[in-house]
């Protein structure tokens, strides 16, 4: 089994991925609301109170839980992601205690402009990363880039 989504969807399958220990694709999560309050009007209806806990508290909190139970014998996952793509620095950032146990893949695609575009330019990625795990076939350690 392998937990998939994009952006939102994503930050369902890493967070459910990370928290069952089960391989996941998640293709530029959102792991920061941040972004979107500060240069987006809160596009995503987050401040305010609506929510208990920010993605960015969720996840703060998850990530130490994942690395002490964990090993790098556990079940691999994948992120992709985009320099080109706001999103970029949460994720690398947010993730890069468990960069061990997983492969980010950052793709250099000039198509690439803005968040919503990562995922539809980067389904190649995305499946080959599916099927990969579902093989059980090697995969990227920590970081590469993709075309």
């Amino acid at each position: 089994m392998v937990l998939y989504g994009a952006s939102k969807g994503g930050t369902g399958a890493a967070f459910h991925g990370l928290r069952g220990g089960w391989s996941f694709v998640a293709a530029d999560p959102i792991l920061s609301d941040d972004w979107y309050e500060q240069n987006d009007r809160d596009y995503h209806f987050t401040s305010g109170g609506i929510f208990p806990k920010s993605k960015q508290e969720v996840f703060a909190e998850l990530i130490p839980q994942i690395t002490e139970r964990l090993t790098t014998a556990d079940a691999r996952s994948v992120l992709i992601t985009s320099s080109r793509s706001p999103q970029y620095s949460y994720v690398v950032e947010t993730m890069r205690p468990l960069s061990d146990r997983l492969s980010i893949l950052s793709s250099t695609n000039p198509e690439i402009n803005k968040h919503p575009d990562v995922a539809p330019k980067t389904i190649y990625a995305q499946v080959m990363a599916m099927n990969s795990l579902l093989l059980g076939m090697s995969l990227p350690d920590n970081f590469a880039i993709i075309p």
